[in-house]
């Protein structure tokens, strides 16, 4: 796997160029690539979308995108796409992130309980750090941020205790 190197700016107004050279509702992203020879097809169209675009919205969702992810949510479920539409002022990925982390119905955001930490490292160890699995077999009302987050806080826990008993025996 290549280890992505950032953007320059010089790199983003050549995006910037290309794109504006493309029918918007089509761009033809290996053409646009062809003119940033460190970037492939899928390095530009993500570049664009995800940061250049004029129409992305970053930061804070207000409570009218919030509305309207329920709204795209009850009418297309998990399809992204169609759902940011009925957003219009986010991302697919913006909208799939902030549903599973913050307005779907089912998460929990009660204390982690002593069952859900014994569970959590055996989990890990069995596992991987794949949050997503984890979240889904083990613990389906946490989401895999706050899975990870707690799991963190165990080893951090563990390790902060394993130093105080070793500093003890001195």
């Amino acid at each position: 796997m290549r280890t992505p190197k950032p953007w320059t700016p010089e790199e983003d107004e050549i995006l910037r160029n290309e794109v504006a050279r493309e029918d918007p509702t089509q761009i033809n992203w290996l053409q646009v690539a062809t003119r940033l020879s460190a970037r492939n097809n899928k390095d530009c169209r993500k570049r664009w979308v995800y940061t250049l675009a004029p129409t992305v919205k970053k930061g804070a969702w207000d409570e009218q995108e919030d509305n309207a992810l329920r709204e795209g949510t009850r009418i297309y479920g998990t399809k992204w796409s169609e759902v940011a539409r009925v957003v219009g002022t986010r991302q697919p990925d913006q909208c799939s992130r902030r549903w599973h982390e913050a307005i779907k119905p089912n998460i929990s955001r009660q204390r982690w309980s002593l069952y859900e930490d014994d569970m959590l490292p055996k989990a890990v160890k069995a596992h991987g750090r794949k949050w997503i699995e984890i979240v889904e077999r083990y613990f389906p009302d946490r989401t895999p941020i706050a899975t990870r987050g707690r799991y963190n806080q165990l080893v951090r826990r563990t390790e902060e205790e394993d130093q105080s008993c070793s500093s003890g025996l001195a």
